[in-house]
């Protein structure tokens, strides 16, 4: 009963984040609270910067937080990938992604399937904009305090073990993705 009722939490936390979700890539969400995602492709790092104060910096969690946060994530991932293979809209994002993981070294992994590789930039922005949120929604799940206000998380994005992809470290709600 008390993990039903935590991913009841993290799903609406989830939505209430990502701006109540997107039935398709290309839908935009109306939630004026919701930050805009952009994306640009490119073949190598981008050098640029921006005049934005809020700058991606994510928490450090401790072993035990590490644990807690990956095994919440592995559960709700595999919930929100039932719900998408039942024709839910609003959680085909996760079909895309294999796993979302927080690595004290490395950061948030997202690793995804070779099917997103097929996707173009605004699809491929819209599940990385899901995926965010998402792993925003369980920090809160394991008790870190962040808030409304607080930066998005730095995301990599792997394929295998090659990095396709990641945030932008000045606008974090942006993304770069290899071609």
């Amino acid at each position: 009963m008390h993990k039903t009722k935590g991913l009841i939490m993290v799903l609406t936390i989830g939505l209430l984040l990502s701006g109540c979700g997107t039935g398709s890539t290309s839908e935009k969400s109306s939630h004026n609270s919701s930050p805009k995602v952009t994306a640009s492709t490119t073949s190598k790092r981008s050098n640029s910067t921006s005049s934005t104060s809020t700058q991606s910096t994510n928490p450090k969690l401790s072993t035990k937080q590490q644990t807690a946060y990956n095994d919440t994530m592995s559960h709700a991932l595999a919930h929100d990938q039932k719900e998408a293979k039942q024709g839910k809209k609003m959680y085909q994002w996760s079909k895309y992604v294999q796993s979302i993981s927080y690595d004290i070294d490395n950061g948030y992994i997202v690793k995804v399937g070779t099917n997103f590789q097929q996707l173009n930039t605004a699809s491929k922005t819209s599940v990385a904009n899901h995926a965010q949120s998402f792993a925003q929604s369980q920090l809160i799940m394991i008790g870190k305090n962040i808030k409304a206000t607080s930066p998005a998380p730095y995301l990599v994005f792997k394929s295998d073990s090659t990095t396709i992809g990641h945030s932008k470290k000045s606008v974090p709600t942006e993304f770069d993705f290899t071609k």
